[in-house]
């Protein structure tokens, strides 16, 4: 099950928990899960061996999740429904270890106003996935270079609009082309710009979307 659950709770702080569950056992739900709510922070907090390292819904606003070791999970965080799945605005998701997660390390559902910074994505399976947000406020994304080591899809923006994705490299480290370097899927108005993709399979896979790429580069991959 859960390990820590919070409902309706607002200003709280989680810090210095192990919320791990045995490698031994099978995986457990989540580490921390929180049901509506708002401006509550969880840091320090480890948690492996989980389907969710962090899982956040139901309009939870305003949610910090930093200097957290969220490794080994399936999902890392989790906002909105994944790692690290948020619902909600204003989410802040920052400095955690999200590497070696079994699916997506971020996934943020429905926020306009997040920040992803400094976080850790080595050898995750996808990078961060971004749904039903509207990027009109300027949401800060910024991806480590650890992407470079996700051999899936290193960003995926779905059904997003107004969305502006700055500055990025996506490119991927490993001996032959993996993956996507960014995938946009019925989105509308995005614009990609100054990004490097390099050896992947395709660089950027449009489905169903409209927007705009300025100023990028990219090498070696197959496609895109």
């Amino acid at each position: 099950g859960t390990a820590l659950k919070l409902y309706a709770v607002t200003n709280m702080t989680v810090s210095g928990l192990d919320l791990s569950r045995d490698p031994a056992a099978e995986p457990g739900r989540a580490g921390v899960e929180m049901y509506y709510g708002a401006n509550n922070t969880v840091e320090w907090v480890t948690v492996h061996n989980r389907d969710y390292g962090v899982y956040v819904h139901g309009e939870v606003n305003h949610t910090t999740v930093q200097n957290c070791d969220l490794s080994g999970n399936d999902l890392a965080a989790f906002f909105g429904s994944t790692g690290v799945w948020f619902e909600g605005q204003g989410t802040r998701i920052l400095n955690n270890n999200l590497s070696n997660t079994g699916e997506w390390a971020i996934s943020l559902r429905s926020d306009g106003q997040f920040e992803i910074a400094g976080n850790d994505f080595t050898n995750s399976k996808h990078g961060v996935l971004l749904l039903h947000s509207d990027g009109t406020n300027q949401p800060v994304l910024d991806i480590d270079t650890t992407i470079a080591t996700v051999p899936g899809t290193a960003l995926r923006l779905d059904g997003v609009t107004n969305m502006t994705v700055s500055g990025l490299d996506l490119s991927w480290q490993g001996t032959e082309t993996r993956g996507i370097g960014i995938k946009v899927a019925s989105s509308t108005n995005t614009t990609l710009e100054n990004l490097a993709v390099a050896n992947r399979e395709v660089a950027v896979d449009w489905a169903h979307s409209n927007g705009s790429v300025y100023c990028s580069w990219f090498a070696g991959n197959l496609g895109g």
